[in-house]
């Protein structure tokens, strides 16, 4: 490879990135932000104050974070806005989504072998480019905050090192070592890790057999050491949101809107990849007629990253995946294929020109202004997110917040848990409480041990609120309102005897009056608001179930 390739292509990977990141830049709003990302937020709040991986101090630690790697960017960007948790929100998920484009990027360059052909370059260049301008959600991905940006930064990179691997020109011992870290940053990315381990089984071929066993086998017991480190310090090796789904409530509250997603997401997915994929499938055939070195890599990749579509799809339930963003650690596999195709199709060396390696000089300085002077200023505060996003979800938060409650719950908790960071948050949909994840909602317990003062139940969670005002006593001791859409059922609770119930009691109130009258007739507001006085009785309650 002549130092002038090699320039020509790190000039062509800085261009690219650049205008990539200029791009997002400039389709950047903080007001789409998940309400999720604000977990990490806490989680890394009580981390940097000593009290571990904990969402409630009291309860200690859980795997609450599907992917605890995350919190590598979550605290860093704590420690940059500790006192504004929507901004460090923020100021995590722009970092990642840098990484993510710089990453997939360098993947595509180093796949397709730029440096050694001024075409290879520039192929590379043109598909770093153009690969995600079919998929809609591409952007809405990147500015949700969630860790899917820095999960697949990580897979890019697992799948450089493995490139160079299987080129002789790294040890496989790399491959081995972030295996634990690829699965503490997203678990299913261990499919990664097993594709590797037989790609690298194959290209040696029985020489290299006994290298390939101890590797093996080493990379087995690091996976045992993790296992049993998470268990032993969070009771469970697997996260808590894919425990939290595999029991009744999520069937049953999202269970119609999973399989109406489920196809919806698949459908986007294959509109915005499905070129990529065929691609990816007709150059795994030209490797193979070819019998190129890479044929085999290119196979194992692209059997990965279908199987890695199918597990997503058939598998996976997949609440809160805006964007087909489950489907993003499949793409990386599909381009490193395209690459390799690229690199067999353009075999012949072509040197760069002087006017060549010029222009791509004043195109990476050129892109690199246009980022650097459109980079995004993280503004966001509580108070916006609240306004944008969490008066339907939250009702009267701000007040409930300066009530000084310390014991509550709800059903979804990213704002609430950073709106209040001492009071004790169940999470009711089980996503960051061991208990409930684990053993399912049991409202008789619940309300025994935990005794909440206030709670928000939301959507369509009705096995829960319904085994709620189920309970024998908890409409006597608990006031209830219309508050969250749909208003046909009752799904705000407080209890009488907590800390501000007057204050609160006004203000929810107030909120289910103008709910009731915007969004009913008079007579079937009064109907309601009637439903609710009985309610308090625990006389009626059956009229408010569908």
């Amino acid at each position: 490879m002549r130092p002038s390739g090699r320039l020509f292509a790190w000039l062509c990977l800085l261009s690219v990135v650049a205008l990539r990141c200029y791009w997002f830049f400039a389709h950047y709003t903080s007001a789409k932000l998940v309400d999720d990302a604000l977990m990490w937020q806490r989680y890394a709040a009580n981390l940097l104050s000593g009290h571990g991986v904990s969402w409630n101090v009291a309860d200690g630690p859980v795997y609450g974070l599907t992917s605890l790697g995350y919190l590598l960017v979550a605290i860093p960007a704590h420690l940059l806005a500790p006192t504004n948790a929507v901004r460090g929100a923020e100021l995590g998920g722009i970092g990642s989504a840098v990484l993510y484009l710089a990453c997939s990027s360098a993947l595509i360059f180093v796949a397709c072998g730029a440096g050694a052909s001024i075409w290879r370059s520039g192929a590379a260049f043109v598909l770093a480019l153009i690969y995600p301008l079919l998929h809609e959600g591409f952007q809405l991905v990147l500015v949700g905050g969630m860790d899917t940006a820095f999960s697949c930064s990580l897979v890019c990179i697992f799948l450089i090192l493995l490139i160079r691997a299987y080129e002789g020109r790294l040890s496989a011992w790399w491959l081995v070592a972030l295996a634990p870290l690829l699965y503490v940053t997203r678990p299913e990315a261990g499919l990664y890790v097993a594709a590797a381990l037989i790609v690298m089984l194959a290209k040696r071929g029985r020489s290299g057999m006994r290298q390939s066993a101890t590797q093996i086998a080493v990379c087995g017991i690091l996976f045992a050491i993790t296992l049993l480190g998470l268990k032993s310090v969070f009771k469970t090796a697997i996260p808590l949101p894919a425990l939290a789904k595999s029991y009744g409530h999520y069937t049953d509250n999202f269970g119609w809107i999973y399989r109406m997603i489920a196809k919806e997401f698949l459908g986007n997915y294959l509109i915005g990849y499905g070129w990529l994929i065929l691609l990816a499938i007709g150059m795994s055939v030209i490797l193979v007629r070819r019998r190129a070195e890479s044929a085999s890599l290119a196979l194992g990749l692209l059997t990965t990253g279908l199987l890695y579509v199918a597990y997503i799809h058939f598998g996976v339930m997949q609440i809160m995946g805006h964007g087909e963003r489950f489907f993003f650690p499949t793409v990386p596999a599909f381009l490193v294929v395209v690459g390799l195709g690229i690199r067999a199709l353009v075999q012949k060396p072509m040197p760069v020109s002087t006017a060549a390696l010029s222009a791509a000089g004043v195109l990476a300085l050129g892109a690199s202004a246009l980022a650097l002077t459109g980079h995004p200023h993280p503004d966001g505060t509580l108070e916006s997110f609240f306004n944008q996003q969490g008066k339907q979800v939250w009702p009267a938060l701000p007040i409930v917040a300066a009530q000084g409650l310390t014991r509550t719950a709800a059903t979804d908790v990213g704002l609430m848990g950073v709106m209040m960071p001492s009071a004790s948050i169940v999470d009711l949909a089980g996503l960051n409480d061991y208990e409930i994840a684990t053993q399912g909602f049991r409202a008789e317990e619940f309300l025994e041990k935990r005794q909440p003062e206030l709670i928000y139940c939301h959507l369509s969670y009705q096995s829960i609120s319904d085994a709620l005002v189920d309970a024998p006593g908890f409409l006597e001791d608990y006031e209830a309102y219309h508050l969250i859409e749909p208003a046909t059922r009752l799904n705000v609770f407080v209890r009488r005897d907590a800390p501000g119930f007057a204050v609160m009691d006004m203000a929810f109130a107030a909120e289910e009056e103008s709910l009731l009258d915007s969004k009913f007739s008079s007579k079937e507001a009064l109907d309601r608001r009637f439903d609710r006085q009985l309610a308090a009785t625990q006389s009626l309650f059956t009229v408010f179930r569908p």
